[in-house]
């Protein structure tokens, strides 16, 4: 292969860095996206890693064919993949939007199986594509034999995952939506194609080509508004009213008749005018206080049930995590001449920001607090079901104060999993208060206190001069019948384990109770991962085994840095990109430092990685566990500018520095080694995002999570040291130098 010139190094630098630039904002985009698609469940965090691994992975071991392919065949191939990709995330999205309700039920939950399978299948061309190309690259960059070429790849990619990641997250997240940031990186790789054909290859025919889908794209963003066209589609017989971004996730707001949902993540927050539900979630709790004098309100309030609470003699504090939601809400309700002065009453206190926090940091007493928040169908919202929660929320209650939360349910008949979760919360709340009532209906309202409870809500109500429409004595009778009171409580008294924050079993519940709905199981999640496990491992030596483990333990962490980050904060959408960044810096840092050891230094270096990963697996528990119990405002915050990510720097660090140590001690180091390292490094990733994120962290929690991790890598760190002796690889390694 002819010398490569400077100015070569110079162009394919620039391509491999527009690579790694759109692919971790794709990514990152994609993962938003994906939430806001699959309901805002924080599952998808491990399956849409782990497909994207999975994927690029293959893509990286089919590209071991280019060492056959001559010099100018592999850059006319690396062209024309340049140019796929400049517009494959772009299409991705739109098809991810498109497909929702035109492939699936309308209004549906998506299973874990269906969420793997839709990631698996729109990610792939782009996946696969880019994962060819860094083999390729690698074929292409340097006539270097001794390995050194597989980490230069890899680290100049890495370079343009961390330009990509904090241009996202430190100026794109705030000037450009979804799809505009997906024209930009679509730009930025038309640009790197057109420099790949016209300087490099002097090709008219790429050239013509590269302009003409440039044109082409520019045409179609200009001629249609495309982000709200697919927005509409996923809201079908509702008029899309607005759609913002928040740290919290996509706020949508739809107009159905005179109805108005609003929508987080595809979630359904809260719909106005739902007067039964809103005398419900008021009038249960706060006709068991003797005396009401200061209620808490979290979330939802401008449903009506603040109006509602105002009917008692209380002064409310109203915490919304967003305040974005209640500035929507007054635009229109003022566009359909409708009184919001109620919000603004001098007896109520609106409070903007998370209500785990809130609680943490209040010196505030209160009579009542009601959990206004959807079914815990992410670890978001998980948060407000949990032990640790309902112990905060009893610290701020006075001695016979009250605290209401509702759960969905089957009206007549409650299923085995929907049992189980209602179970778990029931037990949770047992665990913390005296006495737990439950008012069943299509919704179970649990009414928790020290003090004595009873099921007279009407006649309380009555003598209190309370007025209400529904939440009266006719309607009461049929739902609180003794043999109604007698099936729900037989139902919840089974024994079951605890819901905290760090092991989200309500969250889990709420999956299984999801599935059972809609007659699906996890058998095809859980035998992808088992397929793809037993044919790697049976392809590797110790090299490419310590290679796979190292990308379980990478890709395990991370998934645990964005659920713990989730957990502790509430706002891990917002900080996706931020996390993925300092992750990537990492992994260059990492591979760094590696390429650059003296070669006599390759293997011990390895086997050291190896013992950190098992000291990091002890290190992010215990830091978890102290930010989690502290609690305190200073630690909160440090945790969110610097503790969290300087964990996921030191990951990547570990993660990043194990490819090219790893690469420099293979026998072959040309294409075909690389694609079975970067093979076994994203299949292994593969394996551990997913398991970890859709099935070990709501089973065993985050803390086992990581223990169990550092035990892989225990066993990895021996099969290194029986595989291959030490000394033995040094001398190998030295040889050629």
């Amino acid at each position: 292969m002819p010398h490569l010139t400077l100015s070569f190094k110079r162009i394919l630098f620039i391509s491999i860095t527009s690579l790694g630039i759109g692919s971790v904002i794709t990514q990152i985009l994609f993962i938003r996206e994906s939430l806001h698609i699959f309901h805002g469940n924080e599952a998808v965090f491990g399956i849409v890693l782990g497909s994207w691994f999975l994927l690029t992975g293959i893509g990286s071991f089919s590209g071991k064919f280019s060492e056959k392919l001559s010099h100018r065949a592999k850059l006319t191939l690396l062209t024309c993949c340049q140019l796929l990709i400049a517009f494959l995330p772009f299409i991705l999205v739109v098809l991810l939007r498109t497909l929702k309700n035109n492939v699936f039920m309308t209004g549906r939950f998506l299973s874990l199986n269906e969420t793997l399978l839709t990631s698996l299948i729109l990610l792939s061309p782009y996946c696969i594509i880019s994962g060819m190309m860094l083999t390729l690259a690698t074929a292409i960059y340097t006539s270097d034999k001794r390995g050194k070429s597989i980490g230069a790849v890899y680290f100049i990619d890495n370079i343009g995952d961390i330009i990509g990641g904090a241009l996202f997250s430190f100026l794109l997240i705030y000037v450009l939506g979804t799809l505009e940031n997906l024209s930009f990186i679509a730009w930025l790789n038309l640009f790197s194609a057109f420099l790949l054909s016209m300087v490099i290859l002097k090709d008219r025919i790429l050239l013509s080509l590269t302009l003409v889908t440039a044109i082409v794209f520019f045409a179609i963003n200009m001629s249609f508004d495309i982000d709200r066209l697919t927005m509409e589609r996923l809201f079908p017989k509702q008029e899309l009213i607005t759609r913002t971004t928040s740290p919290y996730g996509d706020i949508v707001i739809t107009k159905q008749e005179n109805q108005y949902n609003f929508y987080e993540n595809s979630v359904p927050l809260f719909s106005t005018d739902n007067i039964i539900n809103i005398e419900e979630k008021v009038h249960y709790p706060m006709s068991q206080s003797k005396n009401p004098g200061k209620t808490l309100l979290i979330s939802g309030g401008i449903s009506g049930t603040v109006k509602e609470l105002l009917k008692y003699k209380t002064r409310i504090d109203y915490i919304e995590a967003d305040y974005r939601i209640i500035a929507i809400w007054k635009e229109i309700n003022k566009q359909r001449s409708l009184d919001t002065t109620y919000i603004d009453s001098n007896r109520v206190r609106v409070v903007h920001g998370d209500g785990r926090k809130f609680l943490k940091t209040s010196d505030t007493f209160y009579d009542v607090i009601i959990v206004d928040m959807p079914d815990p169908v992410s670890a978001r919202i998980n948060r407000f079901y949990t032990d640790e929660f309902f112990k905060e929320a009893k610290i701020r209650l006075h001695n016979n104060g009250v605290l209401g939360i509702s759960l969905s349910s089957d009206e007549n008949y409650m299923s085995k999993e929907a049992a189980g979760l209602n179970a778990v919360i029931y037990n949770t709340l047992i665990n913390n208060f005296k006495n737990v009532i439950i008012i069943p209906g299509g919704m179970n309202f649990y009414i928790a206190s020290d003090s004595d409870m009873d099921y007279k809500i009407a006649e309380r109500l009555k003598k209190s001069g309370i007025d209400t429409v529904y939440v009266k004595e006719e309607y009461l009778n049929a739902l609180l019948s003794e043999e109604r009171i007698r099936y729900i409580a037989d139902i919840v008294n089974e024994e079951s384990d605890l819901n905290r924050d760090l092991k989200p079993l309500a969250y889990f519940h709420y999956l299984l109770y999801e599935a059972a709905f809609y007659n699906t199981n996890s058998f095809l999640l859980l035998a992808t991962v088992a397929v793809v496990v037993v044919f790697i491992i049976s392809r590797l030596n110790y090299i490419g085994a310590t290679i796979f483990t190292t990308g379980i333990a990478g890709s395990a962490f991370e998934v645990v840095i964005l659920l713990s980050f989730q957990v502790i904060h509430g706002y891990v959408y917002h900080k996706v990109g931020v996390l993925i960044t300092f992750f990537m810096a990492g992994v260059a840092l990492g591979a760094f430092i590696a390429n650059r050891l003296s070669r006599s230094l390759v293997a011990k270096a390895l086997f050291l990685t190896e013992c950190l990963f098992v000291a990091l697996s002890l290190l992010i528990p215990f830091v978890i566990l102290f930010i989690n119990n502290r609690g305190e405002e200073n630690v909160i915050y440090l945790s969110d500018i610097l503790i969290f990510p300087g964990i996921a720097l030191i990951t990547g660090i570990l993660t990043g520095a194990e490819f090219p140590l790893a690469s420099r001690l293979m026998p072959d180091k040309g294409a075909a080694a690389a694609s079975e390292l970067y093979l076994a490094d994203f299949a292994g990733a593969f394996t551990g995002a997913v398991l970890v994120s859709a099935l070990l962290i709501p089973l065993i929690g985050t803390i086992n999570v990581c223990l169990l991790t550092g035990v892989v890598k225990i066993v990895s760190a021996m099969f290194f040291l029986k595989g291959g002796d030490i000394s033995k690889i040094h001398k190998s390694t030295l040889q050629g130098v």
